[in-house]
């Protein structure tokens, strides 16, 4: 990742060793660049902008990393979302002029896919949800061996304005066998297009997260870089359908500290652009910024250029991003103003913090569903220690 010198200088990142790396040599690794996508009509709202900045909500900023799948003989763009478990695709074989083709490519119940009686639905925050009906068909990863994969199979979406179907990289810990092909890793071991449960996703390459927001990055099924220095720490072992491991409090540089209420704490997932928090967390870790009061959630750039938030994993390990790596800093030059990319997290949610794409653009990271375990490094060198 290309990243400025004040970025680097602000960037610190400090994770020391607390288990050690799963050992072994992955047989078969699936390994192939993604990109990063803004939703096409969010990019031209905010180009539409000019000189005059609106009030925004955070979530506009939608980031999309994807890679190419093969289901049922037709090629689509999934969004990797270790969120969710489950993965659904557009239907569209009712009308293939619809919005939910994919550059010309529509599933169809002809093209060797066996839709079930069954409903399916999902639901995501912020009013964005899917439903229809389960089905099966042959799954292929960059020309992989075709295995059997259960998804759901959308025919009615709210929320979004097609063009990506959705791959759950999540995980439920309730099975810790390769039992369920409705596990898009489960079901590539299962059908051995991959030897182990592992995946790694590294942001790389980025040109311009201040802007557009987009880049390039690859996931790797079945094994990660060793070169690249993980430190591995235990997974939660409990925290259904989401990756997750513990963390012990968070603070600021003015000295602004909270514990956390539960060591089950930080959920990884790439299917949100935001870092989020619960609502007590929030308040009090950033009591002390000051919002600009004719554009609420920004803050000066240059003010706050400093200033970091700081979480702590355990006694030897913590992880430190500077507030402006957390923005959305499009207006820093012409109005010193960044847009803070940290949202509320429902405060009855099972977890405390989660690391969206803003967070994880920062790290590589590890996945290893085999071992339980979840692998950290810095995509700069030098920050790791």
């Amino acid at each position: 990742m290309q990243l400025s010198p004040l970025f680097l200088s602000l960037l610190s990142i400090a994770l020391p060793t607390t288990k050690a790396a799963p050992v072994g040599k992955y047989d078969i690794v699936l390994k192939f660049p993604t990109e990063l996508h803004n939703n096409p009509d969010l990019v031209q709202l905010l180009r539409k902008r000019g000189d005059s900045i609106i009030t925004a909500d955070t979530d506009i900023h939608q980031v999309l990393l994807t890679f190419p799948v093969s289901v049922g003989g037709e090629n689509l763009n999934a969004v990797v979302d270790t969120g969710s478990r489950s993965t659904w695709l557009y239907n569209a074989f009712t009308d293939k002029s619809s919005s939910l083709c994919q550059s010309n490519s529509c599933l169809t119940s002809s093209k060797d896919i066996d839709v079930s009686n069954d409903d399916y639905a999902i639901y995501y925050r912020g009013n964005f949800a899917a439903s229809g009906k389960w089905a099966t068909a042959p799954l292929s990863v960059q020309g992989s061996p075709d295995v059997s994969f259960k998804f759901g199979l959308a025919d009615s979406i709210q929320g979004t304005s097609g063009g990506f179907s959705w791959a759950g990289f999540g995980y439920d810990s309730e099975g810790s066998d390769v039992d369920n092909p409705t596990h898009i890793v489960d079901a590539l071991k299962m059908g051995g297009a991959i030897s182990k449960r592992v995946f790694e996703v590294i942001y790389d390459g980025v040109t311009d997260w201040n802007s557009d927001i987009m880049g390039h990055g690859s996931l790797t099924l079945g094994g990660f870089d060793a070169s690249k220095g993980y430190k591995f720490y235990d997974m939660v072992s409990d925290m259904q359908y989401n990756l997750a491991m513990p963390m012990k409090s968070m603070s600021n540089s003015n000295g602004l500290s909270a514990d956390l209420d539960s060591t089950k704490a930080v959920v990884f997932d790439t299917g949100s652009t935001n870092l989020l928090m619960k609502t007590e967390y929030k308040d009090q870790i950033l009591k002390d910024i000051q919002f600009d009061s004719d554009y609420p959630g920004f803050f000066s750039c240059s003010k706050y250029k400093d200033y970091k938030l700081e979480f702590q994993v355990d006694d030897n390990t913590s992880i430190s991003f500077p507030l402006t790596s957390l923005s959305w800093n499009s207006y820093a030059d012409s109005y010193d103003l960044c847009q803070l990319m940290i949202a509320d997290l429902a405060d009855d949610a099972a977890f405390e913090i989660v690391f969206g794409q803003y967070a994880l653009k920062n790290m590589n990271v590890v996945f290893d569903i085999d071992s339980r375990t979840i692998g950290l490094s810095s995509s700069i060198d030098g920050i790791l220690s």
